[in-house]
């Protein structure tokens, strides 16, 4: 299947079965790099927090938000919807 017809049957909504796999896939891929990324995380440390820490966590979260909307909506997140104004 081509590209442009993957596409082009993602924005009208049509159920393509090899884009809802790799997209899914891809959720469930993000969502282990978010719970490899949080072991890494929580740790006990006595020191404060270093901006590495912080942008570790901000991955952290990305990655949750990221996994979780390819697992739950998968290609209904690339459906075109009509704007309400012109």
């Amino acid at each position: 299947m081509q590209f442009n017809t993957l596409s082009t049957k993602l924005r009208r909504g049509e159920r393509c079965w090899p884009a809802e796999f790799a997209l899914r896939l891809a959720g469930i891929t993000a969502l282990g790099a978010c719970l490899a990324l949080a072991r890494l995380l929580i740790r006990q440390v006595e020191q404060p927090a270093t901006p590495a820490d912080f942008a570790l966590g901000l991955c952290v979260v990305a990655c949750l938000w990221a996994g979780l909307a390819f697992v739950v909506a998968g290609p209904e997140l690339f459906h075109v919807l009509p704007r309400p104004f012109p």
